[in-house]
């Protein structure tokens, strides 16, 4: 990535970058809504990061490339970096799916070369060969200064165990409801794409205020040993860490004024 000559890059906005998971592409909704919800709300730059040659081929081919691909994400941040003299704190990461574990991939390498990415946010991050059965490392905590993870499917397709410095689990990461409006008749497949419609939510003002808590039944039961709270999404505080959950009281909050608590 050397040639810069048409690019509206902005260096003093922050850069988001966004990409998708598994036989999709670039212009599939996990991309494109948080895409548009950034530039209508926030002066930043967005890239959509297509790996579509990858994400269509068998599942474990595809994700056995996610580090790959991350390197070349990599390779694209230090030359924007040294052409613009861009700080690389002022990235922000973001992936769904298998997409998460590419940009996990894209934060180690940047670290490996002397950079961090200032965050990373996980969107239910895809479980098989990365936790059950574990065969692939994936994203982790370190791969940023800040990393926050939304888990909405962990009993089947999301990642179930804690990985970032914050991790969010509405519904206690399963049974969204109505599903996030997915147009997928698929039980799970809706509930894994209801981690990208909150965080395009969260993005456009939406608030999604979660409390720290141990698990979900203490959480529902009153038992959580600590006040504290944070908000899941875009406006989730670097501060930030543990486990937090929070409760729809109205299956269609996520796009109205009724929020979760």
């Amino acid at each position: 990535m050397s040639n810069f000559t048409n690019s509206n890059f902005m260096a003093d906005k922050p850069l988001i970058l966004v990409t998708h998971g598994w036989v999709v592409d670039g212009s599939g909704k996990a991309t494109q809504l948080i895409k548009d919800a950034y530039l209508d709300t926030y002066d930043v730059n967005v890239i959509v990061v297509d790996w579509r040659q990858i994400s269509h081929i068998n599942y474990l081919s595809a994700a056995m490339k996610a580090e790959d691909i991350g390197r070349q994400i990599s390779d694209m941040l230090i030359a924007i970096a040294k052409h613009y003299a861009f700080d690389i704190s002022r990235v922000h990461l973001i992936g769904h799916s298998l997409g998460a574990h590419v940009m996990g991939s894209a934060g180690s390498q940047l670290k490996n070369n002397g950079y961090i990415a200032g965050r990373l946010t996980a969107l239910d991050a895809a479980r098989p060969f990365f936790e059950f059965p574990l065969l692939l490392d994936g994203f982790s905590a370190n791969d940023a200064a800040f990393v926050d993870v939304i888990h909405t499917n962990i009993d089947f397709l999301g990642i179930r165990n804690p990985r970032g410095h914050a991790d969010f689990y509405p519904n206690g990461g399963y049974m969204q409801e109505p599903c996030c409006h997915s147009e997928s008749d698929v039980r799970n497949n809706c509930q894994h794409a209801c981690a990208y419609y909150y965080f395009k939510e969260s993005i456009r003002g939406n608030i999604f205020k979660a409390r720290k808590c141990s698990d979900f039944e203490s959480y529902l039961s009153g038992k959580c040993v600590t006040n504290e709270t944070s908000y899941m999404g875009e406006m989730c505080s670097p501060d930030s860490h543990g486990k937090f959950y929070l409760v729809s009281k109205d299956p269609f909050s996520i796009f109205s004024t009724k929020f979760y608590h």
